[in-house]
């Protein structure tokens, strides 16, 4: 197998052996100083993936305007010239908190309506393609949390076909390059949503509905490892895999509900094997342009295994 591109994401605080580990970089926040600072301190290629804002805050990008934004993305721009610019597709609400440990977006406010979602969406992505010239530009598919836990902060976002006719649409008016496939998002999607779990079959009200009650987590904890990856294939089978240009991998964790959620733990065997039906659903296996971008910070000292560990696994699948 040809040998592909392994990243990290990465920080102020990402250990020196990682950034000497990986082939590139992956900074999530908006800040100039941070961007240079992994690119001087790497000599690597940095990607930025527009995630949070200087303060901490999280980048609403199906609500906020990136114009309002200008000067630090063309200053982070300007200092890193970053061959790849992602933003997510979601979240569904326009104002959210974030949840512990879980990373899990939870709504404030009712869902915005799909129209609102691809207006904004639209509207920042043509703002990217202004001031970014000779950066690829691309979508994250974005998970799906049942609506008991996350208060419609995920409604239509996490659904495949959503999400693939949209990009399709963008990538064929010239204002995405393609797309962010999250192997976490992809497999938390598909094992929570009724429409790829198969739990639509045993009651209807639970896809029109997206899981409001909790007896819906109770159904999922009867779904083992073998059915999420099952409706992770009914989920691939959506979306537009020709498009991907990177490809996110962190580990995922359950709650005691029974739902899934994207915890950012270290890489194991589920991942891997999503990862495995992935490459080789489309041939992916062959792109040796392919990034693939390991997210992960809890223990620093576990980062570098786990880059070598994504390594050895492309070079053997």
């Amino acid at each position: 197998m040809k040998r592909q591109r392994v990243g990290v994401s990465a920080g102020y605080e990402t250990p020196q052996e990682a950034l000497e580990a990986a082939d590139f970089l992956e900074v999530k926040t908006v800040s100039r100083e941070e961007a240079a600072a992994v690119r001087e301190a790497s000599g690597k290629p940095v990607f930025l993936h527009l995630q949070y804002l200087p303060e901490g805050e999280y980048l609403l990008a199906t609500s906020f305007l990136f114009e309002n934004i200008r000067d630090g993305l063309e200053a982070v721009w300007e200092a890193v010239r970053p061959p790849h610019i992602s933003l997510h597709f979601g979240p569904a609400a326009a104002r959210i908190e974030l949840s512990g440990d879980s990373y899990m977006v939870i709504g404030l406010e009712p869902p915005l309506p799909r129209e609102r979602i691809l207006l904004y969406l639209e509207k920042n992505l043509r703002f990217l393609r202004s001031i970014c010239p000779g950066s690829l530009v691309l979508m994250e598919n974005i998970e799906f949390v049942p609506e008991f836990l996350s208060r419609g902060g995920y409604r239509f976002i996490g659904e495949a076909r959503f999400f693939s006719d949209s990009v399709t649409t963008w990538k064929n008016a010239g204002l995405l390059d393609g797309i962010v496939f999250d192997i976490a998002h992809g497999l938390i999607a598909s094992g929570n949503h009724p429409l790829y779990n198969g739990l639509a079959q045993r009651n209807r009200a639970w896809t029109d509905a997206v899981g409001t009650d909790e007896t819906y987590g109770a159904a999922l904890k009867d779904l083992g490892p073998e059915d999420l990856l099952r409706a992770y294939r009914a989920y691939i089978d959506q979306m537009p895999l020709d498009l991907i240009r990177e490809i996110h991998l962190s580990g995922i964790h359950r709650t005691g509900e029974g739902v899934w959620v994207d915890a950012h733990d270290e890489v194991g065997e589920l991942e891997l094997e999503a990862l495995r039906i992935l490459l080789h659903h489309h041939a992916l296996r062959e792109d040796e342009n392919l990034a693939v971008t390991l997210e992960y910070n809890r223990k620093p000292d576990r980062i570098r295994p786990q880059i070598e560990k994504i390594r050895n696994f492309l070079c053997t699948h």
